[in-house]
């Protein structure tokens, strides 16, 4: 069909046997390299994912591969998008369930890639077997189903009779007659392995004879056909008919993979060429192989795991001994799969040839951006390497490795065993990379609490001195987040300044990016929000004269919370919108859930609840994959808020829930969560109007003792002046007052997660204390700041508060007419929210302090 509609067709299968990387895109990878638009950055990346003889050695210290992975998926789409240009093209993937993690990942970027695109004429195709949810794969599906309109998904049951008729044409039944397509279907139900099976079975029995022409089978013959209940009985049979001489030779090559190449028939060749030509006839006639070109392939790759699931340990190990030994006379430079076999051989490979080999097979794959292939080549190196200053080396390489497959636990513990190599050397340069992602590991992974030194940072600056300038620079960018996650971020300002000089006196413009990404983020945790901008804004360029798009989208992920925190809701999201694009293009899940985040966020504040759900669910999918928390946290707080508002309690708490559940956003959420969790559930059950379960002196003295002047903080102190309003406790608010007048001053006007208007918070502190001039003036800036920006849900409260304000104000002795007009605005907007706790509030004090004259229920009151 596909050559009917003049497609130009790319096919690879992906085998689980296989080490080589990308091999189920070697077809088009080959095609596109040569395909002479390209520039010459894209066909040397384009070349760096065929080749196997790559330059063997240790990959940059600051893992500046992370770019060139990206690079290299963006180059793959870019030449297909211009190869369909000129010609549509079906790019065919079989058997996903079974690629390597490479392969998968680059599969994953073609298909989101051109589900943003849209109008290419690409036509990509996958088959696989059922997946867990859970799964790589299974996670890849589900995003991808959420693209309705141009992702569809088929199930495929057996075949139907004219299905079954092409089959048995295939097979060399080329003229069967309807009655014997009609046995053959019932007997297998459509099973294509079976009905070959049924067939075989037919030939084997002289059940099948010519009749006016065509092929028909003898009465009762396919009936009397027992078909295995298993498919690898019905296999185990057409092996066990095969001569031993071709098992022998199948089984060998089954651990070579589905596909027996050329390169890899010489290792079969080299004990009997006769043997082995004799086998492959055999085979085929049996249907077990079949020959494509210069290639065979085993017929089905069941068939393949058949042979080899024949073979015990000791047996297994042999074979793949001896496979190692024919590869590294015949292909020597095939590092990856020689490693492959070797490793498999166990303890009969040679430890010096594994650890040699192991070492440049990891290389490899490390610099092909086979991250797992890269850590377990590693690991099975140092497994068998002996003493000496390159173990160091390869400890490093493996936490990297591990780190780079979002691997954090043997990541750290890699890192960790470099860390005391290094230091036993003396060598400072590898001692403080080494120390560097062990402090990035554990603030990424929120090992430490908020407020808490990361291990390891003592270590980090007593060896500044000691490493070169440029190095310095960074690790100045690494200890200045530590600072501002210890909550002190004028140290961590400071330290980010320094790197940030360091960075302009080399001229290093990735070095400037990374200190003005640090920067930004300690001026945000003092809620310096212009400053921070200006940082990030900075950092931006930098990473844009460096052409470096992972820095890039660390500014692009970091300034929609700022921008969310000043109200600039509009451009907010548009830049969390290009985050979003950016890090799903790059499949940095991390970034990709902080952007998520900020969109749920800023979804909410504008009233769009349903979408900050949405939004809050995709952050969640995110931090499961990436084991990133802070974008899970921020987006469970808005989701808990928007199901709060609409009284939707059980939801609302269930996200509570989830943030508090060990393991699930943080691996034990700290204190600070902790206490932040506390407050909110609380303010949810004063919504209710339900009794509170906790003492609010008790719980206002512990919120005041864990909060600063950091945007984490500034949802839990507007929910303590809410929670003194609802109690009548003016003294809960002073406090949280004046911290939120302290982020008013810096430009702060809305939390992020759970949100709050910041000058409507205030006025509700300021009307608590009988502050009633300064109320009115917060109540009037916060509908100034709420009309601006279109921050409805807020801008309603804020409505319902300001009437209280005007009904109860001492001063004016209650403004009657404001107050009505306030509070029917107020009904009004809350019920078009669908905010129904508020609104039946609202509709309460009007309905009682204003009562209708015909004694009608006025409108909106339920």
């Amino acid at each position: 069909m596909a050559e009917q509609q003049n497609m130009t067709i790319y096919t690879g299968s992906c085998d689980e046997t296989l080490s080589e990387p990308y091999q189920p895109f070697a077809e088009l990878l080959s095609r596109l390299e040569g395909e002479e638009a390209l520039g010459a950055r894209q066909t040397a990346l384009l070349n760096r994912l065929l080749r196997v003889s790559l330059p063997v050695h240790p990959v940059p210290a600051l893992d500046e591969a992370i770019y060139d992975h990206s690079e290299c998926h963006m180059a793959v789409s870019d030449a297909l998008i211009r190869l369909a240009e000129g010609q549509p093209c079906l790019v065919m993937v079989d058997n996903l369930h079974a690629a390597d993690q490479p392969s998968l990942e680059l599969f994953t970027y073609l298909a989101l890639t051109l589900a943003a695109q849209r109008t290419t004429s690409i036509l990509l195709v996958a088959s696989y077997r059922p997946v867990a949810p859970d799964s790589a794969v299974g996670q890849l599906l589900n995003r991808l189903q959420q693209d309705e309109d141009i992702v569809h998904r088929f199930e495929l049951s057996g075949l139907d009779e004219s299905e079954t008729r092409e089959l048995l044409q295939h097979l060399g039944v080329t003229r069967p007659t309807q009655q014997l397509i009609q046995e053959i279907h019932e007997a297998t139900h459509g099973i294509p392995l079976f009905i070959q099976e049924a067939v075989h079975h037919a030939q084997r029995t002289g059940a099948l004879y010519t009749r006016g022409g065509y092929l028909a089978v003898r009465p009762h013959a396919v009936a009397t056909l027992e078909l295995p209940p298993d498919i690898f009985d019905a296999i185990a049979t057409r092996i066990a008919a095969l001569p031993v001489d071709c098992q022998a030779v199948l089984t060998l090559a089954s651990l070579l993979g589905d596909v027996i190449s050329t390169e890899r028939r010489a290792v079969l060749e080299k004990d009997n060429q006769l043997t082995m030509e004799a086998a492959f006839e055999a085979a085929i006639e049996q249907n077990v192989l079949r020959r494509e070109a210069d290639q065979y392939h085993f017929a089905h790759s069941l068939i393949r795991q058949a042979f080899a699931a024949r073979l015990n340990v000791e047996q297994r190990q042999d074979l793949h001994l001896h496979l190692a030994q024919g590869l590294q006379q015949l292909d020597p430079d095939n590092v990856i799969e020689i490693a492959h076999h070797l490793i498999q051989a166990g303890p009969l490979a040679d430890a010096r040839t594994l650890a040699r080999v192991a070492e440049q097979a990891g290389h490899q794959a490390f610099s092909r951006f086979a991250w797992d292939e890269a850590a377990r080549y590693y690991e099975a190196a140092l497994s068998v390497m002996d003493p000496g200053p390159n173990r160091a080396t390869l400890h490093y390489q493996a936490g990297l490795s591990h780190y780079r497959h979002q691997d954090a636990g043997p990541a750290l513990e890699h890192f960790e065993q470099a860390r005391r190599a290094y230091q036993a050397l003396g060598d400072h340069q590898g001692l403080a990379q080494s120390l560097m992602w062990l402090v990035r590991l554990h603030l990424m992974q929120a090992a430490v609490p908020i407020g808490v030194l990361a291990p390891y940072v003592d270590e980090l600056e007593a060896i500044l001195e000691m490493t070169e300038t440029g190095l310095r620079g960074y690790m100045l960018t690494v200890l200045a987040q530590a600072y501002r996650h210890a909550r002190q971020p004028e140290q961590g300002a400071a330290l980010a300044q320094m790197a940030l000089t360091t960075g302009r006196q080399l001229q290093d413009d990735r070095l400037c990016a990374l200190a003005g990404e640090s920067l930004g983020l300690a001026q945000l945790s003092s809620l310096q929000v212009e400053s921070a901008i200006a940082s990030w804004q900075e950092s931006l360029g930098f990473a844009q004269s460096a052409n470096d798009v992972m820095f890039q989208s660390l500014a692009l992920a970091n300034l929609p919370l700022a921008l969310n925190l000043q109200g600039a809701l509009q451009e907010g999201e548009a830049v969390a919108l290009e985050s979003s694009e950016l890090t799903k293009t790059l499949q940095d899940w991390s970034l990709h859930s902080k952007a998520l985040s900020h969109l749920a966020s800023i979804a909410l504040a504008k009233g769009d609840f349903a979408v900050a759900e949405q939004y809050a669910r995709d952050t969640v999918e995110m931090v499961d994959r990436s084991h990133y928390p802070w974008g899970g946290f921020r987006s469970l707080g808005a989701f808990a808020c928007a199901s709060a508002a609409r009284g939707l309690w059980d939801q609302a708490n269930q996200a509570l829930d989830t943030i508090m559940q060990p393991g699930r956003v943080f691996e034990t959420p700290g204190h600070v969560v902790q206490v932040f969790v506390r407050v909110f559930r609380q303010l949810i059950l004063g919504y209710q109007e339900r009794r509170f379960t906790e003492r609010f002196a008790s719980l206002h003295d512990d919120l005041m003792e864990v909060v600063t002047q950091d945007t984490y903080s500034l949802a839990p102190l507007c929910a303590m002046i809410e929670l003194g309003a609802l109690c009548f406790t003016p003294s809960l608010t002073e406090r949280p007052a004046e911290m939120l007048s302290v982020a008013l001053e810096r430009g702060v006007r809305f939390s992020s997660g759970w949100t709050f208007l910041i000058p409507r918070s205030l006025g509700v502190a300021a009307m608590m204390q009988k502050d009633w001039h300064r109320a009115e003036a917060h109540f009037q800036h916060a509908i100034a700041v709420a009309s601006d920006v279109q921050a409805l849900p807020e801008l309603a409260r804020t409505y319902l508060d300001y009437a209280n304000w005007a009904y109860l104000n001492p001063l004016s002795r209650g403004d009657a007419a404001l107050a009505r007009e306030l509070l029917q605005q107020a009904v009004l907007r809350l019920y078009e929210r669908h905010m129904v706790p508020h609104a039946r509030q609202a509709s309460k004090y009007l309905e009682i302090r204003f009562p209708p004259s015909n004694g009608k229920t006025p409108p909106h009151v339920s």
